[in-house]
């Protein structure tokens, strides 16, 4: 997941940068601003793609993990049932205290 966070704060930079370029180029005028706006949509087509694979690779680890968390809960069901009732307690006691 933090190669995903990685992917996620890059692109985040990316889609900041090309703000950026917009509000220089919106001093510009004539055929400037206009190659710079095919530009600009083309960079922020591709970043959208990027965006959304990282979604997509987010999802996935998301449901592996939490295949991976109910295997474990069904293979030690005393365990998870253990841990669920210690949380709970130690919740409990810390909320009590405010």
């Amino acid at each position: 997941m933090a190669n995903t966070d990685k992917e996620l704060e890059d692109l985040r930079k990316d889609l900041d940068g090309l703000k950026a370029q917009l509000k220089a180029l919106a001093n510009d005028g004539g055929d400037v601003l206009a190659s710079a706006r095919s530009k600009l949509e083309a960079e922020a087509e591709r970043l959208m793609e990027g965006l959304k694979s990282a979604g997509s690779s987010a999802a996935r680890t998301g449901e592996r993990l939490m295949h991976k968390t109910e295997d474990q809960i069904e293979e030690h069901p005393w365990g998870a049932t253990m841990l669920a009732l210690g949380v709970g307690v130690v919740l409990g006691m810390m909320l009590r205290r405010r």
